[in-house]
């Protein structure tokens, strides 16, 4: 069973670590810009979206977590920015480390 937890200021460099080069490798791909200008870009769109990290006001970061295994280990990661005028959330993303298997996704 996995379960999401409210991501920790602790763990928010090591989100950075993993999301920001996977982020850049999209951009690249997406909008054909070298791997140096698309890390530069990947870096400043996080800076721009979450300048307060996991306590930027209207941005929700989870951790994914297997609480039978390991419950203070991410697995895996939602971002997701609240409108609380129109009572949803709009996901930003979602990624899952690859300790994760694709059968216990199921």
């Amino acid at each position: 069973m996995i379960s999401l937890r409210r991501m920790r200021d602790s763990e928010f460099p090591g989100y950075l670590e993993y999301f920001i080069p996977d982020y850049a490798s999209e951009i690249a791909s997406n909008y054909r810009l070298s791997n140096s200008e698309s890390l530069a870009q990947a870096k400043r769109e996080i800076a721009s979206d979450l300048p307060d990290g996991v306590n930027t006001i209207g941005h929700v970061l989870l951790c994914l977590v297997d609480p039978t295994e390991s419950p203070e280990k991410a697995i895996g990661y939602l971002w997701y920015k609240q409108d609380l005028t129109m009572r949803r959330g709009i996901y930003q993303r979602f990624s899952h480390l690859s300790c994760l298997s694709r059968s216990r996704l199921r």
